[in-house]
């Protein structure tokens, strides 16, 4: 029977309702859920005025507007993916350099959370353990060392959870992913400089620990002496017992200590295996080159560092440090860190409640000043004069309005004010070069007031640490403390910030060096009864430089060597004149004779 579409109806396809006691107007409109679709309605209208065809040859029934639309795009159009496994003779050796990529990756990444791990291991059981338990002031690298390790620390924990971050199924972008994170994050330059120059240091001051007695802090160890070589190795033994036997690692100090080194190396290593590889591959290298050229740059700064970062060999032949002993053990240079700021300068300070001026070089350290005295006698020309404990003390920049204490008119001169337990002390640091008095000020404030963040001392509670320091014997304090245990005794030799005036006088050889004013007197207007008269004299200002001149730091002027150098040149300037003259007075009388 042939199909007539004009007696097609949609009638047939509406579904039957009931009404279960309900009148029609009453009822809400309900919503349907097997209704026909909006194509069927469309393809029956269309066969309605007979403008649909039937063109499916293989289902007659299913009209063509029914019938999903595909994509014209042939399938050999799409690139099909990257096969993770490929059994193909031709890739073996592409393959196994994968699985090797594969395993650099997965070893970094487990490395570097051991290495973490061993960061937290140093600086908790062997720095801070030891900072908090003893009551005395440890060596200042050992608390550099301490903050470094915080800092990397922080770094590196960053690091891992960065590389933990890396999902990437495809080879290629995990290694790249991996290279930059270890060129942004790996190394940093600062840090790292920073605890080069201190690792060497460090180790000689722990192996200077071997013998030296321990008191440590609590109660209850308060009778019990340890010695430093038994406290790391109990810590040591400590770590590695909780080691699993097949994962036996050395947490001995030593091997702690080398840990950041050898650490920042590998970086390079492992970066350099894949550049290597990627090449084997014929993959884009220039992502990776960049991330290589990073860290070799980042390397060769802190080589560069470790050549300048150390403290000078000839100090120690100069400086007598052995007479300094601290608590139970013996003092060197290495106790107070590489120095920052080598130079002479003047020092005027209260002696039996009378002012006292001297020529010294001075030393600047991260926690301590120290001013030097020349012996004649001695066979290390320099003793130490001052310790003074950069945390203790206070810059004080305006010397020549202050109504108390030392007061002068001169104008390259600050005022470092200290305080060594009930005692409250002062001195002048003068300079005769703006140059000289510019450098210092700058480091003195960088280091005490934002370094060692130190405030106005004489507070009323007084350190539970007790602070390395030396001054003269009979120093005068500017002030004491009432509740000293000893301030009937210390109250005498006490000026209580009574006022010194003190006026500057230079001798003709400072005077001619000095650019401070046209004038080599400083004087108050009228006589006072505590006025004093200082003499700043070239013969110790000399003396000094010419000792410390290989020391002295970048910037600062030696003017006692190019005085030499000007003698020098002088003295061969006369020597050639008197050459010359003696050589003109010879082609005379061979003139004459002729």
């Amino acid at each position: 029977m042939p199909f007539n579409a004009a007696n097609f109806s949609l009638r047939s396809s509406k579904l039957t309702t009931f009404n279960f006691g309900r009148t029609p107007e009453s009822t809400p409109p309900r919503i349907h859920h097997n209704t026909i679709s909006c194509s069927h309605i469309q393809a029956s209208e269309s066969l309605r005025h007979g403008s649909a065809k039937l063109v499916n040859t293989l289902s007659p029934n299913i009209f063509e507007s029914l019938i999903p639309t595909t994509s014209t795009t042939s399938v050999t159009d799409v690139a099909s993916p990257q096969p993770g496994i490929t059994y193909s003779p031709q890739d073996r050796e592409s393959v196994t350099i994968q699985r090797t990529l594969q395993c650099s990756l997965e070893e970094i990444k487990m490395t570097e959370s051991q290495y973490l791990s061993a960061l937290k291991t140093l600086n908790r059981d062997y720095f801070q353990k030891l900072i908090e338990d003893i009551k005395i002031e440890v060596p200042v690298p050992i608390t550099n060392v301490c903050n470094i390790l915080t800092h990397l620390i922080e770094y590196h924990g960053n690091m891992t959870r960065a590389f933990a971050e890396i999902t990437d199924l495809d080879i290629h972008k995990r290694c790249s992913n991996y290279c930059r994170i270890i060129a942004e994050n790996g190394i940093n330059v600062h840090l790292y400089k920073w605890y080069c120059s201190q690792h060497k240091i460090i180790q000689d001051i722990f192996h200077s620990f071997q013998s030296t007695q321990l008191t440590t802090n609590k109660k209850c160890w308060q009778m019990m002496i340890l010695t430093f070589d038994s406290w790391f190795k109990g810590w040591q033994n400590f770590n590695e017992c909780q080691q699993s036997p097949r994962n036996k690692k050395d947490f001995s100090l030593m091997s702690l200590l080398q840990r950041p080194i050898d650490r920042i190396t590998k970086y390079r290593l492992f970066m350099e295996s894949i550049l290597k590889n990627y090449i084997r591959l014929g993959y884009d290298t220039t992502e990776i080159q960049q991330s290589v050229d990073i860290v070799r740059l980042q390397l060769s700064k802190i080589n560069c560092n470790l050549e300048e970062g150390c403290i000078p060999d000839n100090l120690s032949s100069l400086v007598n440090f052995l007479e300094l002993k601290f608590q139970n053990y013996q003092l060197d240079s290495q106790f107070f860190g590489i120095p920052y700021l080598i130079g002479t300068c003047w020092v005027i300070y209260v002696e039996n409640k009378t002012p006292k001026c001297q020529n010294v070089p001075i030393i600047l350290f991260k926690s301590h000043i120290l001013l030097l005295e020349y012996h004649y006698s001695q066979l290390l020309k320099f003793s130490i004069k001052f310790v003074i404990p950069v945390t203790k003390c206070y810059l004080d920049l305006e010397a020549q309005t202050s109504s108390h204490g030392l007061h002068t008119m001169y104008p390259y001169c600050v005022k470092l004010q200290f305080q060594i337990g009930y005692r409250k002390f002062e001195a002048l640091l003068c300079w005769v070069v703006k140059s000289d008095y510019d450098i210092w000020i700058a480091e003195l404030s960088v280091i005490i007031q934002f370094v060692n963040q130190s405030e106005e001392p004489l507070g009323a509670s007084l350190d539970m640490i007790e602070y390395l320091y030396r001054i003269p014997p009979d120093m005068s304090p500017c002030d004491v403390q009432t509740s000293s245990p000893n301030f009937s005794r210390e109250k005498e030799n006490s000026y209580f910030n009574g006022c010194y005036l003190i006026e500057v006088q230079m001798d003709s050889g400072v005077a001619n060096i000095s650019d401070a004013a046209a004038t080599s007197v400083w004087r108050f207007k009228g006589r006072y009864k505590n006025s004093y008269t200082i003499m700043f004299k070239l013969r110790d200002f000399s003396l000094n430089e010419r000792h410390f001149k290989g020391l002295f730091s970048r910037g600062l002027s030696n003017h006692s060597s190019d005085a030499s150098d000007n003698k020098f040149k002088d003295f061969l300037l006369k020597l050639y004149k008197k050459e010359k003259s003696t050589m003109d007075g010879l082609i005379i009388k061979t003139a004459d004779c002729l």
